[in-house]
């Protein structure tokens, strides 16, 4: 598991801005396509994790102005070194800034223990679909 704490901002409406407490980035190898975030807010004892792909983040690194078409996480450079994440939800929106260099030195991470277009690498494909079907591989 590779996990990274990183500094996030929630943008409140009229632009402002409050630092969250405890956010932290995981990637769990046996999983590759995937990287979830999780905000921790320690005051109240609650945490919000959203899953995301990881190229999906790596795409966002690279993007700088929103998409036209958004989902539920969108991700974009805003300037040379911020990063802007949007979470939509049906319980709400989250505006998100971060520093872009914190997410880029974690998906080298990812990269270096599961590398792009290795991601089937090492997953049994019937074993798995014996899982999804409920049969013996």
């Amino acid at each position: 598991m590779i996990t990274l704490p990183i500094y996030l901002e929630i943008v409140l409406p009229g632009g402002a801005s409050l630092p969250l407490d405890n956010c932290e980035l995981a990637y769990n190898p046996k999983d590759p396509y995937a990287v979830t975030l999780t905000v921790r807010d320690d005051s109240h004892g609650s945490e919000v994790v959203w899953t995301m792909g990881r190229s999906l983040l790596a795409e966002g690194l690279a993007r700088q102005s929103p998409p036209e078409l958004r989902g539920d996480v969108t991700i974009w450079r805003c300037g040379p070194d911020d990063l802007h994440i949007v979470l939509d939800s049906p319980d709400g929106r989250a505006e998100l800034h971060g520093e872009a260099e914190q997410v880029d030195a974690f998906l080298i991470r990812t990269y270096l223990a599961v590398p792009f277009t290795h991601e089937m690498d090492g997953i049994d494909m019937d074993a798995e679909l014996a899982l999804i079907f409920g049969e013996t591989a």
